[in-house]
């Protein structure tokens, strides 16, 4: 379905059963569909909701250049309008894994669980030096004010978290790669009950090159929650 959240509609599609819901946010050109070898697995075992962002597949035209924050804004009015009760269970890849990480933190009482997938820190977009896109607006977006946010935002509220990073180079530039695996520690630090998960057989990708990993955690995390 397509659901309005003031003046633009986002796409949503839910499937399988049970809670917590897990819903689950794409990188940063991508969209639902991106989660096609995950979807059907997470659906086996509860109620997985996979939704696009402003301007990015089945959803509509909206604020350009858009935000972190405002993708958020716009997620929480989205659930709420098709009345999915949390606390939720939030899955990001790559860009969607730094907003997701922003959703617990600017909802905590609707976040039950968080799974980073190759999420960047928000330094990968603060740092002028290092960011793939230094630009005001790049495909839509402001990653730097983007970045900015997170890294203005409140603690981390005290829920499961898991980390998955990419264990093989080639996606990432060179001076992300050599930051990436201090920057997931340091992810996985904002929780007392994390834990941090190298994809040995993966890029960037993790979604794609090794979807039962994410799977996996998916499940781990919905359990503990449970």
């Amino acid at each position: 379905m397509k659901v309005d959240v003031g003046g633009y509609q986002l796409y949503i599609r839910c499937r399988g059963q049970g809670r917590p819901t897990a819903v689950f946010d794409a990188g940063a050109n991508q969209g639902s569909s991106d989660w096609y070898a995950v979807a059907p697995k997470v659906a086996a075992f509860t109620t997985g909701c996979f939704y696009d962002r402003a301007n990015r597949e089945r959803s509509d035209r909206g604020p350009i250049p858009n935000t972190s924050q405002q993708m958020m804004h716009d997620l929480h009015t989205l659930l709420a309008k098709v009345q999915l009760s949390g606390p939720f269970v939030l899955v990001g890849e790559s860009f969607g894994g730094m907003n997701v990480g922003l959703y617990a933190r600017l909802y905590p009482a609707e976040s039950a669980a968080l799974v980073m997938v190759d999420a960047p820190h928000e330094a990968n977009y603060i740092d002028q030096t290092i960011t793939p896109c230094p630009a005001k607006e790049c495909n839509g977006v402001d990653y730097t004010e983007s970045g900015r946010q997170v890294q203005a935002a409140p603690p981390m509220p005290d829920i499961p978290l898991i980390v998955l990073q990419h264990g093989l180079p080639g996606v990432q530039g060179r001076a992300q790669e050599a930051r990436w695996p201090a920057w997931q520690q340091e992810l996985a630090a904002r929780s007392p009950h994390s834990k941090l998960v190298l994809a040995e057989r993966s890029t960037h990708n993790i979604h794609l090159d090794q979807p039962d990993l994410v799977v996996a955690a998916v499940q781990e995390v919905v359990e503990q929650t449970r």
